[in-house]
């Protein structure tokens, strides 16, 4: 978009150039920081590892070894710059900022194009001017302890080796400044569901004049529970109060984390190989390989209690205990 283009209610355009709503070349718009992209992209990433082996010789052809590993990754991304894009909110003829807008001259004139006095919009929210932040960390852990040789048995020479390993991976996902506009559980009359109308980032839109002539929000219990409205219809920039009543902000600028979940994963695992070639045939030696592989994953996810919001739900740990024996000849 260029400039401040509008559309009145017959489809006049204002403030557009050339008639048209797009940019030219010498006014393309501001094309930097219109926070109307789903995705930012600046992704940093930060990244370490650790690794460290210590072994020793309890024979000439036996040797027993330990290893460390510890690994950190953090990455930071903007899963949508300003806000998400959202659709299917309502507003009604006598929304204040549907009036200051200039699409219905009055709330007749509104009533009169939309009898239902319900009206769908949505918008991408470009001029909230907070971004949204994502953070993942996740953390490995890894320890081994395991051995390797040969013998003699049968009058041939035989190798083996054999391991244990326990590992945990911890993954935290962190999200800042995420709008409260999940859809929570309100009863109206006698029907009790989930109502998006009723978040914070809807309620604040859904403004009303009250008898002194101050704009408010229509619902008086989020009048008591600190409402602030919001113009979802004028463009311009958002105040630091507005974006913390529906950001949950404790100050300006996104310090409050919003939903948060964390994931870890656990595995065991024990090996023991014995590889040999006992016999021979015409061919030659024939090799045998005794193979036992037994792995055990435990897996434990979900949000941290006082983020409901979050679309991910506690579940239990998932266990998997999975031996593999195998005899194979070649």
């Amino acid at each position: 978009m260029a400039g401040a283009c509008t559309a009145s209610a017959t489809g006049t355009l204002s403030g557009q150039i050339g008639s048209t709503c797009f940019g030219t070349p010498s006014d393309p718009g501001d094309q930097n920081d219109t926070h109307q992209f789903t995705q930012g992209l600046y992704d940093p990433i930060t990244r370490g590892d650790i690794y460290a082996r210590v072994s020793y010789d309890l024979s000439p052809s036996t040797e027993i070894y330990a290893t460390l590993n510890y690994g950190l990754s953090r990455t930071q991304n903007t899963p949508a710059q300003g806000n998400s894009s959202k659709n299917g909110m309502t507003t009604h003829c006598d929304n204040v900022y549907l009036l200051q807008s200039g699409l219905y001259p009055t709330s007749a004139a509104c009533l009169a194009a939309n009898p239902s006095n319900n009206i769908s919009y949505g918008s991408d929210w470009a001029n909230i001017p907070t971004d949204q932040q994502m953070f993942l960390m996740r953390t490995m852990r890894r320890f081994v302890v395991g051995g390797d040789g040969s013998f003699d048995l049968f009058g041939k020479s035989w190798t083996w080796d054999s391991y244990f390993q326990h590992g945990e991976t911890d993954t935290s996902i962190k999200i800042y400044n995420m709008p409260l506009s999940g859809a929570p559980v309100v009863t109206v009359g006698t029907t009790t569901a989930t109502n998006g109308q009723f978040s914070r980032f809807n309620l604040a839109q859904d403004a009303v004049l009250n008898s002194a002539g101050q704009i408010v929000c229509r619902n008086t219990v989020a009048q008591a529970f600190g409402c602030v409205p919001f113009n979802p219809f004028g463009g311009g920039t958002l105040t630091a109060g507005q974006i913390a009543y529906f950001d949950g902000q404790n100050v300006p600028g996104g310090t409050t984390i919003g939903p948060t979940a964390i994931q870890t994963q656990r595995q065991e695992a024990f090996s023991f190989n014995v590889n040999g070639s006992p016999i021979e045939d015409w061919a030659g030696p024939v090799a045998v390989a005794l193979v036992t592989n037994i792995a055990k994953n435990i897996i434990a996810s979900g949000p941290t209690p006082i983020r409901a919001a979050l679309p991910l739900r506690p579940r239990p740990p998932s266990t998997s205990l999975a031996p593999i024996r195998s005899l194979t000849a070649a």
